[in-house]
C-alpha cells in the first residue's frame, strides 16, 4: 500500500536559505562572460555551449556549482534591479 505525503506550506518556501555560500569571484572570467551574455539576453545554456566557455571548462570542472557560488550570477537570478533590467532587456528584444 502506498500512502501519498501532501504538504501544505502556509508562507512561500526560503529558497536562498538552500543556496550554497557565496565566494567572490568563485566561476573568474567564465563568470564574468556568462553574466554579461545573460543581460543581452541569452539563454544559460547557450552560453555554456559558446567556444570561450568550452575552451576553459576543463579548468573549472565544477562550473556550475561555481556559478551558484558566485555573487554576480546569483544577483542575475536573485532579484532586484538586476532581475528588472534583464526583464527590460528581453522584453525590447
Amino acid at each position: 500500500m502506498t500512502v501519498l505525503a501532501t504538504f501544505v506550506l502556509d508562507e512561500p518556501a526560503n529558497l536562498v536559505g538552500f543556496a550554497p555560500a557565496t565566494r567572490s569571484g568563485a566561476s573568474g572570467e567564465l563568470g564574468l562572460y556568462i553574466a554579461t551574455e545573460l543581460l543581452a539576453g541569452r539563454q544559460l545554456f547557450t552560453v555554456l555551449g559558446d567556444t570561450f566557455v568550452q575552451d576553459r571548462v576543463d579548468f573549472h570542472p565544477w562550473l556550475l556549482d561555481e556559478l551558484g557560488c558566485d555573487p554576480v550570477l546569483r544577483g542575475l537570478f536573485g532579484g532586484g534591479l538586476v532581475e528588472d533590467a534583464v526583464l527590460a532587456a528581453r522584453l525590447a528584444a
